[in-house]
């Protein structure tokens, strides 16, 4: 899974997939390798195949917080957005700690063009982890459409100190 996970990390997704796909293989009852296998799968945009591994892992195991995250995400890509908010809220039933639930949360409101309910979820993830990225881009996003540049300009810098220090 390392491996897998060092590609997937590294931008070589068909390496990553390639390494997963031989691992769900060898190990089809790890729910490691069944949500390494559905991300790799969902950023080539095999949502059909991704869902079928993620579901395998929920089968598996199912409160696996990781398996539900992906799920909503897979869920996302494909326009399915009221799936995706209640796989996202099954996942803080079993966990309310983790940013990246609450990231999604916002993404989906942002998709329907409800800024303002987008606020609140990615407050949430920013309070949780203020290093997420990933939140400060969506949180970008609803304030760019609320016309709130002051605070667009804020966000950007916020963004580049993240990155700084990533670098």
């Amino acid at each position: 899974i390392n491996l897998a996970n060092a590609f997937y990390k590294s931008g070589d997704f068909n390496k990553a997939l390639e390494i997963s796909k031989q691992l769900a293989e060898a190990h089809p009852k790890d729910v490691n390798v069944m949500n390494t296998l559905a991300r790799c799968l969902m950023r080539m945009e095999k949502y059909a195949d991704a869902e079928n591994a993620i579901r395998t892992a929920l089968r598996l195991e199912e409160n696996s917080v990781e398996s539900y995250i992906i799920l909503s995400s897979i869920f996302f890509h494909t326009d399915r957005l009221d799936e995706s908010e209640s796989t996202a809220r099954k996942a803080l039933e079993i966990d309310d700690s983790i940013p990246n639930i609450y990231n999604n949360l916002g993404a989906i409101q942002i998709h329907r063009k409800r800024y303002e309910a987008a606020l609140a979820p990615l407050s949430k993830a920013l309070d949780l982890d203020p290093q997420n990225w990933l939140a400060y881009y969506n949180l970008l996003f609803v304030r760019a459409w609320q016309s709130n540049f002051g605070e667009v300009i804020n966000v950007v810098r916020r963004m580049l100190k993240i990155r700084k220090s990533l670098a």
